[in-house]
């Protein structure tokens, strides 16, 4: 798939297509961050993520998604999703990346935005991620009015639909 192409999917179809490209790109990254991830109680328009493909570095316990990259990210097919598609599709030349940050463990992350591959951009909030089980994350959003205050409306259930081995 090139830069500017868009494709639409039911979801399954669509979590099918991320997974069949993404599978295996990064051997290295934890077997509980594989696979595909829907983004079941977002608010937004998001609707299925793969970790798969992107930048890892196990010494930092560090892996970089590159926003706006094809075949990573979905989103819907309404104005709202299709807002956030073009957005992220401009963010991709200006080599922006999503960097989840871990601890050890790999049970919880902050996620700053780079773009340029350095220039961290405030959004006027702050992503975290903390495992609830083996197939579910709690993606938490505090907005830099309310910094202590979990979202209710914005933070989201990030639930995997597809393992790592292509198991539904």
């Amino acid at each position: 798939q090139s830069y500017g192409d868009a494709e639409v999917h039911d979801a399954d179809a669509a979590a099918r297509i991320l997974y069949e490209a993404q599978a295996g790109r990064t051997p290295e990254l934890p077997e509980k961050l594989k696979g595909v991830f829907w983004m079941s109680t977002n608010a937004a328009s998001e609707l299925l993520a793969t970790f798969e493909g992107s930048e890892f570095d196990p010494e930092s316990n560090t892996f970089k998604l590159r926003a706006g990259a094809p075949l990573n990210w979905s989103y819907s097919t309404g104005t709202v999703g299709w807002i956030f598609w073009a957005f992220l599709r401009l963010s991709y030349p200006l080599c922006s990346k999503l960097h989840f940050r871990f601890d050890p463990e790999y049970t919880s992350a902050d996620m700053p935005l780079y773009m340029c591959n350095c220039v961290w951009m405030p959004m006027g909030m702050t992503w975290t991620m903390e495992q609830i089980d083996e197939n579910s994350w709690d993606r938490n959003i505090y907005f830099c009015w309310s910094p202590d205050s979990k979202s209710k409306y914005a933070s989201y259930i990030l639930r995997r639909v597809i393992d790592g081995s292509g198991n539904e």
